[in-house]
């Protein structure tokens, strides 16, 4: 900070609170909301850091790449639940179970290493549906209580595994998974 000063650059070094509980093991991470609230309010901008869940419109979310496309989507309604689909830009010749990624551990839903999104690029070319998914708390599914956020071992899970398996046959016309 003091070598930027020395150059006649405006720095501010602060030390926030919340740094050692969000560098934890992943599944005993916090979020630093005093952190968060400290640098909106730097930049001037301080409304109230809320928790919740990330609205985004599917129609906005779509990435194509040649021989797969992968769209966001918001599964569960109440649930709040964050997921991609991935599939074939073109519809499959022959009808192929959809394929269902889940969070593995803390881990979000690109999965360890991005492991998760490579697999469902790779079998969206070869005809296959995916759908990548983020449990409560984990990834962009929000968590109803902000003190298990990150916690892989949350009991509702088993309600987000059934919402996202209701979304896959509803919603995309699932009949194998």
């Amino acid at each position: 900070c003091e070598q930027l000063q020395g150059q006649g650059l405006d720095a501010l070094q602060v030390r926030m609170p919340g740094f050692v509980d969000m560098m934890a093991e992943p599944h005993k991470t916090r979020i630093p909301q005093a952190a968060i609230e400290a640098v909106i309010g730097w930049f001037g901008k301080a409304p109230p850091c809320e928790g919740g869940p990330i609205a985004f419109s599917s129609e906005e979310a779509v990435l194509t790449a040649g021989t797969f496309r992968e769209r966001a989507v918001a599964i569960g309604g109440s649930s709040h639940l964050a997921g991609i689909v991935c599939e074939p830009s073109t519809p499959a010749q022959r009808e192929l179970p959809l394929v269902v990624l889940l969070n593995a551990g803390a881990a979000y839903r690109p999965g360890p290493n991005r492991w998760y999104l490579l697999l469902t690029r790779k079998l969206a070319t070869l005809g296959f549906r995916c759908l990548r998914a983020d449990v409560r708390g984990l990834g962009d599914s929000a968590s109803a209580d902000r003190d298990r956020h990150a916690d892989p071992y949350d009991a509702g899970i088993f309600h987000d595994i059934e919402a996202i398996t209701d979304y896959a046959v509803t919603q995309l016309g699932a009949r194998r998974i």
